[in-house]
């Protein structure tokens, strides 16, 4: 929660005017005891837009999932998945398992960074569509935050995983769609 009541009025400076996107990155953490997954929906429905309410990004099972690539050809990451109460340990799974070159920051250029995106949007596709393909721009705004959320849960349901995403890296696909997408019509 934002601790905005203890800013003075005076200090306050309102989202108008200063900030036009709002963005929020939160990570799954399905193994917390605390976890509401009916709450998690709703806020992913709420803050469906970030030029108004916000935009709501949710990592699979966390951050560290944007570098959970094993190599440039990485044919198994379509299908990677951690057991749902991996918690922290995920971390050190990533740093054995993850490709050199994402390692090192200093080597993610554009081309990788595109690169990473679409394997997520491809796996995003296949988690809601079973499609491991590039999804179009059109496909791509029709599959919602909740949707993969839900898919997320039957997978834990299921056999106690959580298929490794990282949702975060879909913020620049939202801000500059064309950079990603070819089917971007002006005004889109």
């Amino acid at each position: 929660m934002l601790k905005s009541q203890s800013i003075p009025e005076s200090k306050r400076i309102s989202k108008e005017e200063t900030f036009t996107d709002i963005y929020l990155i939160f990570d799954f953490d399905p193994q917390d005891p605390d976890a509401d997954f009916d709450m998690l929906r709703k806020m992913l429905m709420f803050f469906n837009d970030s030029t108004s309410k916000g935009k709501l990004y949710i990592n699979y099972p966390m951050m560290q999932s944007f570098r959970h690539i094993t190599s440039e050809h990485d044919d198994e990451f379509k299908d990677r998945m951690v057991p749902a109460d991996i918690g922290r340990s995920y971390k050190a799974l990533v740093d054995k398992e993850a490709w050199k070159v994402l390692k090192q920051n200093a080597s993610l250029d554009r081309g990788r960074l595109k690169w990473i995106i679409c394997l997520n949007l491809s796996k995003m596709n296949y988690i809601i569509n079973g499609n491991n393909r590039m999804p179009t721009y059109h496909e791509y705004k029709d599959m919602t935050g909740d949707v993969i959320l839900d898919r997320q849960l039957e997978s834990i349901e299921e056999n106690g995983s959580v298929y490794v995403l990282n949702t975060s890296v879909f913020l620049i696909v939202d801000y500059h769609p064309s950079w990603i997408f070819d089917d971007v019509r002006p005004g889109e």
